[in-house]
């Protein structure tokens, strides 16, 4: 839900006892993703690579948390970490797998162990790509935009282009400066 454009932030009660999601709309509500990390803040480093970019963020804590949020939400895209309390990424994804309308949502796997078993092994499941921890948000956005089609808001074009405006004039009275001295 959004009003006027601003990001508007609703609890949705996830069930069971369990602690709340967070949804995140944005004005346009384009490509939905969700989000489901159990560390707040690799969710608030997700979520600020992508403020920029016409997406839904839809957070979950765990992995039965996102699995609920995925069949109600049915998003375009899901981040899943791997390693999480409650249910992890990897039983998470053997779950979404066995749903035949979650089955074919690309999934993108976070992780803090690169072994190559363990890539082969999420590999399998039908991960589309995955990011091992620490994470960089330029790679984030970059590996995000593999899977989905990132638009700018008009307001992030808006912004870019009085900075390249800026850069422009900046470099354009530099040049002048040097050719008069």
């Amino acid at each position: 839900m959004t009003l006027n454009g601003r990001v508007e932030t609703c609890a949705v009660p996830a069930g069971k006892g369990k602690a709340s999601a967070t949804e995140k709309w944005n004005s346009e509500m384009g490509v939905k993703i969700l989000l489901v990390e159990d560390s707040r803040v690799i969710r608030a480093m997700v979520g600020a690579t992508l403020r920029p970019f016409d997406c839904t963020i839809i957070e979950a804590n765990d992995g039965q948390e996102g699995l609920d949020l995925a069949e109600r939400h049915k998003p375009d895209l899901i981040i899943l970490d791997y390693s999480m309390p409650e249910m992890d990424g990897y039983e998470m994804l053997t779950r979404l797998r066995q749903v035949a309308n979650l089955r074919t949502i690309p999934v993108m796997m976070l992780t803090s162990e690169a072994s190559r078993e363990k890539v082969v092994m999420i590999l399998k499941l039908g991960v589309r790509d995955y990011l091992v921890k620490p994470l960089n948000e330029e790679v984030i956005a970059e590996r995000i935009g593999r899977l989905v089609t990132l638009t700018k808001k008009p307001s992030t074009i808006l912004r870019d282009r009085r900075y390249d405006d800026s850069q422009a004039s900046h470099r354009k009275m530099k040049k002048g400066l040097e050719d008069i001295l």
